[in-house]
């Protein structure tokens, strides 16, 4: 299987843009095209321009644009998650060349197969395919700095994953594939290595790194076929949590991980080290998430149907484990509520 690290091209993107010689369709989050005064910069006759406000992640506005501009060569996504997903869906609906330009490290999206649609207002899932060119731009990723850190979440959530499969697996639920179970916990074990050791700045200023280590988590998926390895219970607190309040997957997932490790009887201080040398919990009070919240969120956690962790044998009203969520959450200062 092709890995996206075999198909990064490190550039101006700017530049690159410019330089297209075929019919081409940039979709792009008006965010990013702000940040980089994209339409002011690319000059480039042979690219149209379609907004993520138009499309968002609908399946149906994505085939209808298609269905009115039929000599489309390149499928360009220009973004974060939504953008990105949305040119891969289109680029392997018509069977031509995937750009990502990714502005963000916010999410893995530019090294999987998969894409998250809607069709009928119900998001799903879908097959799609790795983008043929993934562009490198440093200097446009550090425009992003808060969303690039809050993509480490999605490589530290194997923490909380791992347990989950493993457990699940013993219990006879998901087989346990020892290869991508051992990627899992060395991308994991790197991947903290290199948070508690590195210095911020460094980090902030050097990206690549960061860029591989949230890419890898991708391309496991990939191996594996879904999310299994890289998602588990802490993935499922923070769907719960997005649904009572608009905040950064980042976060959500980050509180997940370190709630979850607690009933799983599995807590790490090198995870919550990580998360505190990154600032993940300095923006909770910006997006409205209290402790009152949290608890919520906790009491009234559900299982995902298919996909066994310890959401499906936990109680979340534990006196001890609840009197360590307090303590973790008055240390971050996370508002009462």
């Amino acid at each position: 299987m092709k890995k996206f690290s075999d198909i990064v091209l490190k550039c101006n993107a700017i530049k690159y843009l410019n330089n297209i010689n075929e019919k081409s369709v940039l979709v792009y989050s008006p965010t990013s095209a702000n940040k980089i005064n994209l339409f002011k910069n690319v000059n480039n006759d042979k690219i149209d321009f379609l907004s993520t406000d138009i499309t968002k992640k609908d399946v149906e506005k994505a085939e209808e644009y298609l269905n009115n501009n039929t000599e489309i060569e390149n499928v360009i996504g220009f973004g974060g998650g939504t953008a990105i997903d949305v040119a891969k869906y289109m680029g392997n609906k018509i069977n031509k060349r995937i750009i990502a330009i990714p502005s963000m490290l916010s999410t893995n999206v530019y090294s999987t197969d998969k894409v998250l649609m809607s069709t009928n207002g119900v998001r799903n899932t879908l097959d799609s395919r790795l983008p043929d060119i993934i562009i490198y731009d440093e200097e446009i990723l550090k425009l992003s700095t808060t969303e690039n850190l809050f993509g480490f979440a999605d490589v530290l959530t194997i923490y909380t994953a791992s347990t989950d499969w493993k457990n699940s697996s013993e219990k006879g639920f998901d087989p346990m594939n020892k290869q991508i179970y051992k990627m899992d916990i060395d991308l994991l074990n790197n991947t903290t290595q290199y948070i508690l050791n590195t210095p911020y700045e460094e980090i902030i200023n050097g990206l690549y790194p960061m860029f591989n280590f949230i890419g890898m988590v991708g391309h496991i998926t990939n191996l594996y076929g879904s999310g299994r390895p890289v998602s588990g219970s802490e993935h499922i607190f923070a769907k719960s949590l997005d649904l009572k309040t608009v905040v950064p997957h980042g976060i959500a997932v980050a509180i997940g991980i370190l709630i979850m490790s607690l009933f799983q009887n599995n807590y790490s201080t090198d995870i919550e080290g990580c998360f505190a040398k990154l600032k993940i919990f300095n923006y909770t009070e910006k997006y409205n998430v209290t402790q009152k919240l949290i608890k919520e969120t906790l009491f009234n956690l559900q299982p995902r149907v298919g996909r066994y962790t310890i959401v499906d044998s936990f109680n979340p009203k534990d006196k001890t484990i609840n009197e360590k969520i307090d303590k973790i959450l008055n240390k971050y200062n996370i508002d009462m509520g």
